[in-house]
């Protein structure tokens, strides 16, 4: 069980004191984060809005980021699940063969034993997600103490101007987005069909959803419409 969202704040703004602020204001809240939750490694990532890729705010390591990668390109990882379903998911290393052997592949590590992803809420409207992960269950909070902390970490982070966090996260992903667009045009389709389609060229690839992206953009073909 959790311990209430005034404690989680509290708990929050005490570690993010401690925490240095190298980076980008959302890596440092995500470290103040792990750090309260004793976990090994915590993102955050921000829900679409209005269609296109969704924004991966910040992730404390390479395993977190890595876990966040194989989400993007499968469509269907832990954060997926727990966006759609408003409740926390948790996974373990052997209950995917594909999500396990991408963020493999992309972390050059075995997955981690235990990841839990839950959905957080900015103003009762599901902002986004958490994912913590760690090498033993055991050192995973509850669900809704992990749920507090993500709200509190998006408390601060909102009370921000946009401009510091939010704009480089949405241009980071303006790529995926151009290149859905190209492949829309070019095959004469839909956005969620174009996004498949993306995606299933990074897993046949093996490459993260960004740089698939960029091999669409880097084509000389780009932009025209598939014969027939």
């Amino acid at each position: 069980m959790g311990m209430g969202p005034t404690l989680a704040l509290a708990a929050v703004i005490s570690a993010a004191l401690d925490t240095p602020q190298g980076g980008s204001r959302a890596r440092w809240l995500c470290e103040a984060a792990r750090r309260v939750l004793g976990v090994d490694g915590v993102s955050l990532a921000l829900l679409p809005r209005g269609g296109g890729a969704r924004a991966v705010l910040a992730a404390t390591d390479e395993t977190a980021a890595a876990l966040e990668a194989a989400d993007d390109v499968l469509g269907m990882g832990p954060t997926y699940q727990a966006a759609r379903s408003t409740s926390g998911v948790a996974r373990t290393d052997t209950d995917s063969p594909a999500w396990s052997g991408l963020v493999t592949l992309f972390s050059g590590a075995p997955p981690p034993t235990w990841v839990l992803a839950v959905p957080v809420l900015n103003d009762q409207v599901v902002f986004g997600t958490m994912l913590v992960h760690a090498a033993r269950r055991e050192s995973v909070p509850a669900t809704e103490w992990v749920e507090e902390i993500g709200e509190a970490v998006v408390l601060m982070l909102t009370a921000r101007p946009f401009g510091e966090w939010l704009e480089p996260a949405l241009a980071a992903g303006e790529p995926t987005n151009q290149a859905v667009g190209i492949l829309m045009v070019e095959n004469d389709t839909n956005a969620g069909t174009a996004l498949a389609m993306l995606r299933g060229r990074a897993f046949v690839a093996g490459i993260r959803l960004d740089e698939a992206a960029r091999i669409v953009l880097d084509s000389p073909h780009r932009g025209r419409r598939a014969p027939g």
